[in-house]
């Protein structure tokens, strides 16, 4: 075992006197190599209550998510919605959710596709819904099916394409979030080339909020389309802005200029900072 995987298994028994850990040479203990199907050196195979996993890359991340996946007492379902030529979850281009899928799974979620169009509720079993960027709109009766899942306290991630899904715009609305029909645009200097039209803004500011909290990392949004929190929502609810673009970003208005020519410029009249 390498020095930086025992202190990362020290550090674990450290915070939780529920945490147990030994060191087996696979060499001197064959028998019990071969009887976890142990192949390679640094491998971990965690054991609680019945239930095991085997890590064989063992990061801090892997190791945290096969302690979730084999004390969590019920698996949750992620549920993504078909139909409207969203991204395939087997694909494994730039384009696909593979790795999106294979994210969730690592943390003991089942993941199932949803075709809401043939479905009158969003099923019972999804214990959250992912909304990943939509080609063709909801139909009228998708889109009450997801107001009602939510009105039901159900949770929905949305992920809009730049243009288009103006028919979730007023469900979005009804809960303090503003879809805009505009594309983040960061105009950054750089080093040697002068300005430069940047459509990936870096994001160095984030809201207050749980998901956020002592977030230090500096993020990437390439094609983002810009949204707002408006106190305008149900009562009891408030909306926070996640993720916030730097002072020399705006939001670009003339989509038609930048789609069908790459170039665009701050316009004050129309653009916002």
């Amino acid at each position: 075992i390498t020095p930086p995987l025992r202190g990362l298994l020290e550090t674990y028994q450290y915070h939780s006197d529920k945490f147990r850990f030994e060191m087996v040479d696979p060499d001197r203990e064959p028998q019990l190599a071969e009887q976890y199907a142990i192949r390679a050196y640094n491998t971990v195979r965690f054991e609680y209550d019945g239930e095991s996993t085997t890590v064989t890359e063992p990061t801090e991340e892997n190791l945290t998510n096969a302690i979730i996946k084999v004390t969590r007492d019920t698996q949750k379902t992620a549920c993504f919605i078909e139909g409207h030529g969203e991204p395939a979850l087997e694909d494994e281009s730039a384009r696909g959710l593979s790795a999106l899928k294979r994210a969730f799974e690592a943390e003991n979620y089942k993941v199932e596709k949803v075709l809401l169009a043939s479905l009158e509720a969003i099923p019972a079993s999804c214990s959250m819904v992912l909304v990943t960027g939509p080609d063709r709109p909801f139909q009228a009766n998708e889109v009450a099916a997801l107001e009602r899942y939510l009105a039901s306290s159900g949770r929905v991630l949305f992920l809009l394409r730049p243009r288009g899904s103006d028919e979730l715009k007023p469900l979005l609305a009804t809960y303090g979030v503003t879809v805009e029909d505009t594309v983040v645009v960061d105009q950054v200097i750089r080093l040697f080339q002068g300005p430069s039209l940047g459509l990936s803004p870096l994001v160095r500011e984030y809201g207050a909020h749980e998901i956020t909290a002592n977030f230090r990392q500096v993020t990437m949004f390439p094609m983002s389309r810009s949204v707002r929190a408006t106190p305008d929502g149900k009562a009891g609810l408030t909306a926070v802005e996640l993720a916030k673009s730097s002072e020399s970003s705006w939001a670009e208005t003339d989509l038609e200029l930048l789609f069908g020519q790459s170039s665009a410029s701050l316009d004050e009249a129309s653009d916002k900072k």
